[in-house]
């Protein structure tokens, strides 16, 4: 699910446990990818997190999720996200008001990303800083609306 001209997207891990429970814009997010809107951009750090929360079973338990589709999921970023290695923190030229936050900053850092997704407002927050060069931060509606996807 990767082309020449497709924007690169470093979406926040949230978003995707987002799309799995409750659906909405975040799931229509993943939609979108699944066709060919843009590519995803992971670390193998955040991808191994993710996996990890998806699979917990008090998450299967509480949220009643459908093993096939979370499997599904994780196999389609398997096979067609791109992976990259991440910038170490103390690398980084910007830091989260939230220091949990700066894995995403150091995968989004890290390549010729065009977009951090997210819900977080300690990210959200940056969008502005020079730092970030072109890299935008915005939230999943707003980047659904410049995809026309809405």
């Amino acid at each position: 699910m990767t082309g020449k001209n497709e924007p690169t997207v470093v979406i926040d891990t949230n978003l995707f446990i987002s799309a799995i429970i409750r659906g909405g814009t975040p799931y229509k997010l993943l939609e979108a990818w699944k066709q060919n809107k843009f590519s995803i951009v992971i670390t193998r750090n955040l991808f191994e997190e993710l996996t990890e929360v998806l699979k917990r079973e008090e998450i299967f338990t509480k949220y009643s999720l459908n093993q096939t589709e979370i499997q599904k999921l994780l196999d389609g970023l398997e096979l067609n996200a791109i992976f990259v290695a991440p910038l170490e923190v103390s690398d980084l030229s910007i830091h989260s008001r939230d220091p949990k936050d700066d894995k995403l900053l150091t995968c989004v850092l890290a390549g010729d990303i065009s977009y951090l997704v997210t819900g977080d407002e300690d990210l959200l927050v940056l969008s502005q800083n020079a730092a970030l060069g072109n890299l935008k931060i915005i939230t999943v509606k707003e980047f659904l609306n410049q995809l026309h996807f809405l």
